[in-house]
């Protein structure tokens, strides 16, 4: 399906606008996704924390407690540390910049 898109486009010679559709819905698709996971992830580190802090006579829920924080840190790191990582490299490409279209970098 894909290829056929591509053909068409080369065939009329036309300006691939689609292009900057579709990567600017999976921008926001993409941004959607990251707001969901890292508030997944504060819900699961705040639950432990009140695991941890609730049930802190009971050894087994103390320790259950102290891993369900430390995934929702850890998953927080991994969702930030990769969400930096795609800013660095849409800065890098200019991908979407000030007028959120595609653009080749600029030389100067």
């Amino acid at each position: 399906m894909f290829c056929l898109l591509i053909f068409a486009s080369a065939v009329y010679a036309q300006n691939p606008s689609w292009l900057n559709s579709l990567a600017s819905g999976g921008t926001v698709l993409v941004g959607w996704l990251v707001e969901v996971l890292t508030g997944v992830a504060l819900v699961v580190f705040f639950w432990g924390l009140v695991k941890f802090i609730s049930q802190s006579g009971d050894e087994k829920a103390v320790a259950s407690g102290k891993q369900l924080m430390v995934w929702g840190v850890i998953g927080l790191f991994v969702i930030i540390a990769v969400w930096g990582l795609v800013e660095i490299l849409q800065n890098f490409f200019v991908w979407g910049g000030p007028s959120g279209q595609l653009s080749p970098p600029q030389t100067s």
